[in-house]
């Protein structure tokens, strides 16, 4: 379900928060990569129409920020951009 992806994505968002608070920037890469694949989930489809403008105006942020994140191991290099992600 929508509900169900949508909490998913929380998930690997905190899950990327505790990789990063740890100073653990190989798992904080990893979480990155799993956030990114639990956004390619979110079902659009199941969207009401204001549902789906306000997931288009942060989506694609929330996409570039944490291709970024799980681009680097530097680990201010991750931090900065999980800051603009949050």
């Amino acid at each position: 379900s929508l509900k169900a992806t949508l909490n998913n994505v929380l998930n690997m968002y905190y899950q990327l928060k505790d990789a990063l608070v740890a100073d653990n920037s190989p798992l904080a890469k990893q979480k990155a990569g799993d956030f990114l694949k639990t956004l390619a989930k979110v079902e659009m489809n199941k969207m009401t129409a204001p549902q789906h403008t306000f997931w288009m105006k942060y989506f694609e942020k929330l996409r570039s920020d944490a291709e970024h994140i799980n681009e680097t191991q530097d680990i201010k290099h991750q931090r900065d951009h999980f800051s603009d992600l949050s």
